[in-house]
C-alpha cells in the first residue's frame, strides 16, 4: 500500500474517490476533460461535484478529513479546507478533481442573487496538490460584467497563439446560433502558495447553457494538436470520435504557472443518482 506521501495510481484515486461519493448516498455528477498545452495532452482527468444542500455538515466534515488524509492532504491544508464547509458561502457544492498525480478539492458558493460592482466575488475556492508537495489555494473570482470578461479575455488571448482566438469566436458564434448570450458567465483563477502569487493567469468559462458539441470544434482542436505538437493527427481523431457527441460544459485557457500556454475542454456529464434501494444509477447527458 502506498504511504502518506506517496501518489497511489490514477484509478485507485478514482475509485476512492468514487466510493468515498456513493457512501454519501447523494446524486452526484462525474466529468471528463482534456488539456491541451504545448506537447502536453492530458486526458487522464476527472471531475466529480456534490450538492450540498441538506447534507449534514459535522457528518460530512469528518468523512471530508478521512478522505482527504487518504489523498495525502496536508493537516494544515486539510483544516483549511474543511473549515470552507462552515462558511455558508463557499457551501453549495463540493467538487473533487483528478489529474495524473494532482488533486483537487473545492467548495462551490452560491451565484450572488444580483450584480455585486467594485465586490470581489470568488465563486470557488479550491485546494490543489499533489502528495509530499505543499497545495496551492485557488480563487475563481467571477467576473461581475460583461465588459470585464471582453476585457479579460482580450488580455488572455493577446498572449495566446491565434489559433486560440479562432476558437472563442468559434464559441461566440454557437452561441448566436443557440440564442444564448455572449459573453458567457466567467472566472478568473488566482493562484498563491504559501500565500505568493504562482504566477498562473487563466480564464475559465461557462458553456453548458449553449449545449455545444465537442465536434463542432474538431478542426480547430485538429489545429491547434498540430501547433503545439501535444498529441498525433490520430490520437486526437480518435479522442474526437469518441466525445464528439458530448456537450462542452466549461473552457479554461491562460498560462499556468511555469508560463505555458493550455486550453483545457470539460465535457461529457455523467449524472450518478441514489435510487430506492440505495444502489447508484449513472445516466449520461
Amino acid at each position: 500500500m502506498p504511504s502518506s506521501t506517496e501518489p497511489r495510481p490514477f484509478a485507485e484515486r478514482q475509485a476512492l474517490i468514487e466510493s468515498w461519493l456513493d457512501s454519501l448516498a447523494r446524486p452526484y455528477s462525474a466529468e471528463r476533460s482534456v488539456k491541451c498545452a504545448p506537447a502536453r495532452w492530458a486526458h487522464q482527468r476527472r471531475l466529480y461535484s456534490v450538492p450540498l444542500e441538506g447534507v449534514d455538515a459535522d457528518d460530512l466534515a469528518g468523512r471530508l478529513e478521512g478522505l482527504l488524509e487518504s489523498l495525502a492532504l496536508a493537516p494544515g491544508d486539510r483544516r483549511a479546507f474543511v473549515a470552507g464547509l462552515s462558511t455558508q458561502t463557499m457551501a453549495h457544492y463540493l467538487h473533487l478533481g483528478l489529474e495524473a498525480a494532482t488533486i483537487k478539492v473545492y467548495w462551490e458558493a452560491p451565484l450572488p442573487d444580483k450584480a455585486l460592482p467594485g465586490r470581489r466575488f470568488p465563486l470557488y475556492q479550491a485546494w490543489k496538490w499533489r502528495p509530499g508537495v505543499d497545495a496551492s489555494v485557488s480563487d475563481y473570482v467571477l467576473l461581475e460584467s460583461a465588459e470585464a470578461v471582453r476585457h479579460a479575455m482580450a488580455s488572455t488571448l493577446a498572449a495566446m497563439p491565434p489559433l486560440v482566438g479562432d476558437l472563442i469566436e468559434q464559441l461566440e458564434v454557437s452561441h448566436a446560433l443557440a440564442r444564448k448570450p455572449w459573453p458567457p458567465l466567467t472566472v478568473r483563477i488566482e493562484e498563491r502558495r504559501q500565500g505568493r502569487d504562482t504566477g498562473r493567469d487563466s480564464l475559465n468559462l461557462h458553456l453548458h447553457p449553449a449545449e455545444i458539441r465537442l465536434g463542432e470544434l474538431a478542426g480547430l482542436l485538429l489545429s491547434l494538436a498540430r501547433e503545439w505538437r501535444c498529441t498525433s493527427r490520430a490520437q486526437a481523431i480518435e479522442w474526437i470520435a469518441a466525445h464528439g457527441d458530448k456537450p462542452l460544459s466549461n473552457l479554461s485557457l491562460g498560462f499556468d504557472a511555469k508560463g505555458e500556454p493550455f486550453v483545457t475542454f470539460y465535457h461529457g456529464v455523467t449524472l450518478v443518482s441514489p435510487t430506492s434501494t440505495g444502489a447508484l444509477v449513472a445516466q449520461r447527458r
